[in-house]
């Protein structure tokens, strides 16, 4: 050659870059884990189960009709051990980049044992941004075992009720794994986690004909969340809370109201189609004070009432109903946080420490009792911008009967 050097360095150079990955495994040998559940083991401390997606049911146009995930479960003396001895029946490396799911049992809750999570902030094959949230009343376990029609990858359809929980009414705080952990850091803020159930027969929901069934016989829902202190769980609020609690730290913009409008045992309901919240926080005459500002636009979607719409008085009067009903729900679950768990899970310490830094710093290390004994005022502002119902309810005319036993309907929790 005329350029021995230059050979000889382009050489290295393709060496650099056509070597292999230390840590590369073929595609066709790993296994793509969806979820991770935690419950207590019987045997050691932790059992650990895995949802692994079968690909051959997610890709093929022609379905074999055989389960479109399995799941395998181990025990071990920690997390990461049982994880790590699941491969001691499965022939494949666990993929854990594409993971949708965390799910911790009630009783791991409650006892504290989440140390496991600085595995999962630590490992570089999780994601921070994973969903991470708690059963109530259920093992882990069970969440995902259980089959639906509509979304076949149990895990996929828990994160898209979460997903939509939070969107349309509020139902989920949709808690990714950072943010709990952040909130576990805090020295005023504490963690709140969206809770999930099973409803039905498990034995017969993850089995396969529970997808071909009209109704199903077991169900994954949400149900409301969890109050923590730190890393370990107080108590749970209702889906009602849950939404109360999600308005106060301004997350929730659209949702939807019903209670009664006026007349006995009749009701209206309200669409909420954009909301936003301000907060201020004030301490001083050693007491906190806490102001709660929320601005709803809503819609007229159903009413029972005998309402003019086209009437401005009557608009009027509804607004004030809702800013009434409002006020007294919130006011409700702030109240029963406060003086129940004592746990500011809204993050009102996060707020004195920008508005007032030094006072947050003399009140942090014992923050609990100031949150509990803080004053709190809350101002809602509803806007009926306009009714979703085009005319005049017929109501108006027609005559109606009513069973004399029908009592009042309130908005479920």
């Amino acid at each position: 050659m005329k350029h021995p050097f230059l050979s000889g360095l382009c050489s290295v150079m393709l060496l650099l870059v056509l070597s292999g990955c230390w840590d590369h495994y073929e595609l066709n040998n790993m296994a793509i884990v969806s979820g991770i559940a935690i419950d207590a083991g019987k045997h050691d401390k932790y059992k650990v189960t895995l949802e692994v997606i079968n690909p051959g049911e997610m890709t093929s146009k022609k379905l074999s009709g055989n389960m479109p995930s399995v799941v395998y479960s181990y025990e071990g003396k920690s997390v990461v051990e049982a994880i790590r001895r699941i491969n001691t029946g499965i022939p494949r490396k666990m993929l854990y980049s594409h993971i949708q799911l965390v799910v911790v049992s009630e009783e791991i809750a409650r006892e504290g044992l989440l140390s496991f999570l600085d595995y999962f902030e630590s490992n570089r094959e999780f994601r921070e941004n994973v969903n991470f949230v708690m059963t109530h009343g259920s093992p882990a376990e069970d969440t995902l075992k259980i089959s639906h029609p509509m979304v076949r990858v149990s895990s996929f359809k828990i994160v898209s009720q979460m997903e939509l929980g939070e969107k349309e009414w509020g139902s989920d705080p949709m808690i990714k794994l950072r943010d709990f952990i952040l909130a576990w850091q805090s020295d005023t803020k504490e963690p709140l986690l969206g809770a999930i159930r099973v409803k039905g027969d498990v034995q017969k929901g993850n089995q396969i004909t529970n997808m071909r069934k009209i109704e199903p016989s077991a169900l994954v829902e949400l149900a409301g969340s969890g109050v923590f202190h730190h890393n370990q769980l107080l108590g749970f609020l209702s889906l009602g809370d849950t939404r109360n609690v999600l308005w106060v730290q301004g997350k929730l913009k659209q949702s939807v109201l019903t209670f009664g409008c006026g007349e006995p045992g009749k009701m209206g309901s309200y669409n909420v189609i954009n909301s936003s919240t301000k907060k201020k926080v004030n301490y001083t005459d050693g007491k906190l004070k806490i102001d709660i500002s929320i601005s709803i636009q809503s819609y007229i979607s159903f009413m029972e009432c005998k309402v003019r719409l086209s009437d401005n008085q009557e608009i009027s009067r509804l607004q004030k109903q809702i800013e009434a009903y409002m006020e007294d729900q919130i006011k409700g679950t702030v109240s029963k946080v406060q003086h129940k768990y004592k746990a500011d899970i809204f993050g009102f310490g996060d707020l004195l420490d920008i508005q007032q830094h030094q006072q947050y710093n003399k009140l942090k290390s014992n923050w609990s009792p100031v949150f509990e004994d803080a004053d709190v005022k809350v101002k809602v502002t509803a806007n009926i911008r306009q009714s979703g119902i085009t005319t005049d309810s017929f109501l108006l005319k027609a005559p109606m009967v009513r069973p004399e036993n029908e009592q009042e309907a309130t908005e479920p929790d």
